[in-house]
């Protein structure tokens, strides 16, 4: 398939042949390490002419996996995420939050991770506003982990944030009485 498609571009295109050879190989090169023919589908990302069919299935598989794979910051974010939540469980009432110094701690850790994140990226013409995220590609989920959890502690955990919309005005009682049963049920 893919080989019809060159042949039929080099007949039409002599002068092109040289640039498309180099980049043919550099596409077959990223999915079939071992026979790098013209003959790899890359809707499938196997080559279908090789004998070692399954040889060439589990490299496509193993890329596949390896560009799947979340980002150091991202799995620096995802560690320090759940500690986050973690402290905001152990807060008895919301206004709490923001003064709770295992969150001030926390904060901070994720204010070097925006730091080291922003060094790498330039946002002016990437950064999308409606969404407040990153449209680079492989650095959306980095972005908006981040946006995510540098908004107000209390929005943090979803959880909390339905629980503020629910609490009574000055009625603590009624306060403490949510937001026991909810940690009761988080816990069951």
């Amino acid at each position: 398939m893919f080989e019809g498609v060159c042949r039929s571009f080099i007949v039409f295109f002599p002068t092109e042949k040289v640039q498309l050879e180099k980049e043919t190989e550099k596409i077959l090169s990223q999915y079939c390490p071992l026979c790098k023919e013209l003959a790899c589908d890359l809707h499938f990302t196997i080559c279908y002419f090789s004998a070692d069919y399954e040889t060439c299935k589990k490299i496509a598989d193993e890329i596949d996996s390896m560009a799947q794979m979340p980002s150091p910051v991202e799995m620096a974010l995802d560690a320090v995420k759940f500690s986050y939540i973690e402290a905001i469980d152990k807060s008895l009432f919301w206004w709490d939050i923001p003064k709770n110094p295992e969150i001030v701690s926390l904060r901070s850790v994720f204010l070097e991770i925006l730091k080291k994140h922003d060094a790498e990226i330039d946002h002016e013409d990437t950064w999308d506003p409606h969404m407040n995220i990153c449209s680079i590609p492989g650095k959306t989920n980095e972005c908006a982990l981040i946006s995510e959890f540098l908004k107000e502690p209390v929005k943090v955990s979803f959880q909390f944030l339905q629980l503020s919309r629910m609490l009574p005005d000055n009625e603590e009682d009624d306060t403490f009485e949510i937001v026991r049963s909810w940690k009761l049920s988080k816990n069951n």
